[in-house]
Formats: structure tokens, sequence, C-alpha cells
């Protein structure tokens, strides 16, 4: 199965690199660090699906 990790950045077309992100920054409560996809050129983030479900989790 493809994920986000290994898909190139859709701005720069960079690799992606598993990454993470304090809960904080993304505006959510979650008891520890969300996953996230991190252009190694540009700097862009991407959410795979179990990020998305941290923050869905959160937003209901």
């Amino acid at each position: 199965m493809t994920t986000e990790y290994d898909l190139p950045c859709a701005t720069c077309d960079g690799p992606l690199a598993r990454d993470t992100v304090a809960p904080d920054d993304l505006g959510v409560d979650a008891p520890g660090p969300v996953p996230v996809a991190t252009c190694e050129h540009c700097g862009s983030r991407y959410y795979p699906a179990e990020a998305l479900e941290v923050i869905g989790r959160e937003a209901s």
C-alpha cells in the first residue's frame, strides 16, 4: 500500500520524511506527538491517515 511517505512533495517534488509535530502546533489536544510527512527540501507538511484520525478524534 502506498502511503504519504512514499509520494513526492506536491510543491517541489522533493522526498518526504517521517516527522512528528507537537499537538499544540496543530491546535489539538492529543496525548502525544502527531505523525506527519515533511518535505526534506521545502518543508511542506502532509498529514497521513494516522494524523487525520488523531485530529478528527479531537475535533469531535
